[in-house]
């Protein structure tokens, strides 16, 4: 089998599974057997072309990723399952259904009392033990996949991502350090402001989002969460008809906004819970920033430059464009909000911006030294505990990334959306270099954004990157 076929049977393999994986985080019927069964299909063909391929390079990376990715799928369905029946509330309801793992954001967001929200957090932080093994075995299993092809879960994402262990330790230090005090500063503010107490561990970074921006809510209430971001795409000529998006409420639906890339550039689908009316607006825009990236790559692109997308690149364009509900002439042109509403988003986006870093810097060094020093699962907890105290002031139950979205599903992803932040604040800058302030009504923006995507995994991030910190951080500092 030559290359050219190789990848169009890998292609078709990889859409069979993401089109179901697609139903399962919908929150529709979706058959476990039939995605075990595409796993072992895409494993022996990964291994075909490992055994007779060494290049293109991405691609032989990228399948080594996919092999270990694929052998995980029982242990990921059984992951899935455990958060949705095990990860449970028997004692409070939100929409009249029990809490679990997958709505546990909008109980946050709607729980009346503090003593609840605490409730429900010590219960599901108690319960992570029966999820411990499966996540456990999840990275055992990306070691010894790995292991037999030479590499290890964090050479793997350094590679993919162009970066070295010490840069990208640095950064996240860098960081995560540079908002510690202004963020503990404004955490104690709106503590103050919304419970009247300093801040207690179970206001998780997801509690705020649901509530700090309950005083916009008003403002945006009346504007559709779909419909908002496709018309900002479709002024900078995106072909946002290529874009299906769900945020429709759900049992079952995954608790994250997620993008799927069926097919790219033709089949994207995204998903959004809904949580409040501002929140829901901005987690839209960051999903439909992935839209617009998927959809911009060209079709004539190499397969593997279409689907060995580095995390560090893929949240560059849903940063972005999230970055948009970080802006005043955005708000009050987009929605009609009065310049104080509109003053008051970005103080309220701003507080949410220092929280991410501290949180996410907490969450990315734990994960690197989890692999770089090979820590167990209770080495883990107390180095996330460690770390939580360090960068926010606040010690969370060491067993809490077990709860996260990301931390337990991808051996090593935290980091990205730090990285992507640095870049995503210099690819806006460069726009409003080229074409102004209000580079997002100019056409001219949107074809440099797809001229910058077409490329997939081999974009030239040297147009508008140094990776440099400044652009991104002296706004919020």
């Amino acid at each position: 089998m030559n290359l050219s076929s190789w990848c169009t049977v890998d292609e078709a393999l990889y859409i069979a599974y993401a089109n179901e994986e697609w139903r399962q985080y919908s929150g529709f019927s979706y058959s476990e057997s039939f995605m075990k069964s595409v796993s072992e299909k895409r494993i022996d063909h990964a291994k075909h072309f490992l055994s007779e391929f060494k290049e293109p390079k991405r691609l032989y990376v990228g399948k080594v990723g996919d092999i270990a990715e694929a052998s995980k799928t029982p242990l990921k369905l059984e992951l899935y399952r455990k958060r949705e029946q095990e990860i449970v509330s028997k004692s409070y309801k939100v929409n009249g259904r029990p809490v679990t793992w997958n709505s546990w954001r909008q109980f946050n967001a709607q729980a009346g009392s503090p003593a609840d929200r605490k409730a429900v957090f010590d219960e599901f932080v108690g319960k992570v033990d029966s999820v411990t093994p499966t996540i456990k075995a999840m990275f055992d299993k990306s070691r010894e996949v790995e292991r037999q092809y030479g590499t290890s879960p964090l050479e793997l994402y350094l590679q993919l991502e162009g970066l070295e262990l010490h840069q990208l330790k640095d950064l996240v230090k860098t960081l995560g350090r540079a908002a510690e005090r202004p963020f503990t500063e404004l955490l104690q503010h709106y503590s103050q402001q919304l419970n009247g107490r300093p801040a207690e561990y179970y206001d998780d970074l997801y509690y705020f989002r649901g509530k700090i921006f309950e005083p916009l809510d008003p403002a945006f209430k009346s504007y559709s969460s779909v419909t908002e971001p496709e018309r900002v795409l479709a002024k900078l000529g995106f072909p946002v008809k290529r874009l299906q998006t769900d945020a429709e409420e759900r049992p079952g639906k995954h608790t994250s906004p997620v993008c799927f890339g069926i097919q790219i550039p033709n089949d994207v689908r995204l998903l959004v819970r809904p949580v409040k009316p501002f929140t829901d607006m901005e987690s839209s825009f960051h999903e439909h920033g992935h839209g617009m990236h998927f959809i911009s790559i060209s079709e004539d692109t190499p397969y593997w430059n279409k689907y060995t997308i580095p995390n560090g690149v893929a949240e560059i364009f849903s940063t972005l464009i999230e970055r948009l509900m970080r802006k005043k002439a955005f708000l009050t042109r987009q929605f009609k909000v009065s310049k104080e509403v509109a003053e008051d988003a970005l103080q309220r986006t701003r507080f949410m911006e220092l929280y991410f870093l501290t949180f996410y810097a907490a969450n990315s060094l734990m994960k690197i030294e989890f692999w770089e020093e090979n820590l167990s699962m209770e080495q883990a907890n107390d180095r996330y505990e460690r770390y939580t105290e360090e960068f926010m002031r606040m010690r969370l139950p060491g067993k809490y990334w077990q709860l996260h979205h990301v931390m337990p599903d991808f051996d090593l992803y935290s980091p990205s959306y730090m990285v992507a932040a640095v870049r995503a604040a210099e690819l806006e800058r460069k726009l409003e270099n080229l074409f102004g302030a209000n580079w997002w009504t100019d056409k001219r923006a949107g074809n440099y954004i797809r001229a910058v995507a077409s490329d997939g995994a081999s974009i030239k991030l040297s147009r508008f990157s140094k990776l440099d910190t400044g652009p991104y951080l002296k706004p919020l500092l």
